[in-house]
């Protein structure tokens, strides 16, 4: 999908206006420090974050689970 077509659903997907993202970076750097962890609640959702890290399995496998992030599932390259 193009560029302007991936535009386009989202536009419709998520029923935005027209202009959504003519306005967006206006209103992204209008937010004052004070406004920005709201803004953040709004649209990161930790619970519901999936990671997905690549590497060497044998070099950082050990150090990802430390990190508790999770369930970790192994899915190796083919």
């Amino acid at each position: 999908m193009s560029a302007v077509g991936g535009t386009v659903r989202s536009i419709i997907t998520f029923e935005l206006d027209d202009r959504y993202y003519d306005t967006y970076p206006g209103k992204v750097r209008a937010l004052t420090l004070e406004q920005i962890p709201a803004a953040a609640a709004e649209v990161v959702h930790p619970d519901q974050l999936v990671w997905v890290i690549v590497g060497d399995r044998a070099k950082i496998e050990a150090g990802v689970r430390e990190l508790n992030l999770g369930d970790v599932k192994v899915i190796e390259a083919s």
